[in-house]
């Protein structure tokens, strides 16, 4: 890695924070609006996450769970995100912005980790590409406005991937503790990883081999392999270790409600080839509209050239790009025992490594024009980085631009009533004018953990329900699906779906 003098140093880190200036906005920005909703997964996760910051119990009333049991038992949320909502919940407060930035702040810390991992692995010229790939992945800016707990791992598998690199250039054990210890974390991160986690352990092994032996099986090389994947085995062995305890407390945790089978190898590579799928991965993106604007594919089209170059650069010349395309490789290889297809949020742990090889070829592409002797190659490079960069700003743009403005209106349907704003200005209008807040039984009813949300974020005790036909209080404020009930006033106020109503 080139030195950087303590000017140059300071002009890089102030480089940095400008760019996560920026993409924290890019990230925030609609952060409400886009998607338009709340969906029962993210209302779930806060409704727990709010519970827990009060009085360190869930909806279950379980003191500080390590697996949260939600949506009437019929899934589980993982400790990493749920308990870092609970930390942003603690120190900024319970809101549905806050809810959905615990997800933009995982986005920023990946961002922030790739950067340092890159710098660490060849300067800042491959950090600052590595960082802009990242932060241009359309799958990640969707990930970041949704309040899913598939953006998680990233930050760990980064650090995962670091300790690695580290110990590649110093030798020193501590660095495999920290690779195993952030593998570890991530496997209770989401559940995908409970199935890519194996897989990254025994490649570990293998380039633990290779790095302690280059083929040179030796009994020293040996000796020394073996104390190597020793010391990573003992740090990451805890977290599997303590899989029976927590089946017992948590059944269907640790599987999140899979059934892991192998019907037949042709199925079984089926589903673990799909992800691969060129037009999945750049073109249409994830099958669900949750997590794809179905124009866009998960990962940049621009990028793929980018990622060919850096593979085969790799296989020629580094060792480390070579293990991080394994991990991409080979991640989803246990997928064809669920007959996972098309899911690119359950992937988003991939990107670090694909990052890695993608950023190495661009900065390749780069130092092969900078070596050219000759002016015509170097013209042809400089035009090709150039051309390179030109399609991935318009390809980017061009995402941002529908998935900002068109995409809300296209999958208007998939997402819950936008119902945010009526229970935040029912909560407002009751404490401004020291009102007793009632909600018309059958939404607070069909809003589901929504409700429930919003109530327990900006309510001090529970809404009052009002049936239809009932009288309401003369001190009292009602958010109601009628127009105008017989003897109430409605609050000129513009909010989506319901109307606020006082008595006259």
């Amino acid at each position: 890695m080139p030195t950087l003098s303590l000017k140059n140093k300071v002009f890089v880190f102030f480089i940095s924070l400008i760019i996560l200036v920026i993409f924290y906005f890019l990230f925030s920005f609609k952060l409400l609006d886009v998607p338009p909703g709340i969906n029962s997964d993210e209302a779930s996760s806060g409704f727990n996450g709010v519970l827990l910051s009060k009085n360190l119990r869930d909806e279950n009333n379980r003191f500080l769970p390590f697996f949260v049991l939600t949506l009437d038992g019929k899934d589980w949320r993982n400790p990493v995100y749920q308990y870092t909502m609970v930390l942003i919940f603690k120190v900024l407060g319970a809101s549905y912005y806050n809810l959905r930035l615990v997800s933009v702040i995982f986005a920023l810390l990946s961002i922030v980790l790739i950067f340092f991992l890159l710098y660490k692995f060849e300067g800042w010229k491959l950090a600052v590409l590595g960082v802009t790939l990242l932060a241009t992945t359309p799958i990640l800016m969707i990930q970041a406005h949704l309040a899913h707990e598939n953006i998680a791992p990233v930050p760990f598998i980064i650090i995962f991937l670091l300790g690695i690199l580290l110990y590649q250039r110093k030798g020193k054990w501590r660095y495999l503790t920290l690779s195993a210890l952030s593998l570890g974390i991530s496997f209770y991160s989401y559940k995908a990883l409970r199935l890519f986690v194996p897989v990254w352990a025994v490649l570990t092994y293998l380039y633990i081999v290779y790095l302690n032996s280059k083929f040179d099986f030796s009994k020293q090389t040996i000796i020394k392999s073996f104390k190597a994947i020793l010391v990573f085995s003992i740090a990451l062995l805890p977290f599997f270790a303590i899989i029976p305890i927590l089946e017992l407390k948590y059944a269907g945790a640790i599987a999140g409600g899979s059934n892991p089978s192998i019907d037949s190898y042709q199925n079984f590579f089926y589903y673990y080839l799909s992800n691969f799928d060129p037009a999945f991965l750049y073109v249409s993106g994830d099958a669900t509209p949750y997590h794809s604007t179905g124009k866009h594919g998960a990962l940049l089209l621009t990028s793929l050239p980018l990622f060919l170059i850096g593979a085969y650069q790799a296989i020629r010349k580094n060792s480390f790009v070579v293990f991080c395309l394994a991990c991409f490789l080979f991640a989803p290889l246990f997928f064809g025992l669920v007959g996972s297809f098309h899911r690119a949020n359950r992937l988003l742990a991939m990107l670090p490594p694909y990052i890695v090889v993608a950023s190495y070829g661009g900065y390749r592409l780069w130092e092969l024009r900078n070596r050219a002797r000759s002016l015509w190659k170097k013209k042809a490079l400089s035009a090709s980085f150039l051309t390179g960069a030109i399609l991935l700003t318009l390809n980017y743009v061009d995402f941002l631009g529908f998935y900002y403005f068109k995409y809300p209106v296209e999958v208007r349907a998939h997402f819950s009533n936008n119902s945010h704003d009526s229970y935040f200005m029912l909560s407002k209008e009751a404490k401004k004018n020291k009102l007793e807040p009632f909600i018309e039984s059958d939404i607070y009813r069909s809003d589901g953990y929504a409700a429930k949300f919003f109530e327990s974020s900006y309510f001090d005790r529970k809404i009052l329900k009002w049936t239809p036909g009932t009288k309401v209080p003369a001190t009292s404020i009602l958010l109601t699906n009628s127009e105008i009930l017989e003897g109430m006033k409605k609050i000129d106020l513009k909010i989506p779906v319901y109307s606020l109503q006082i008595p006259k």
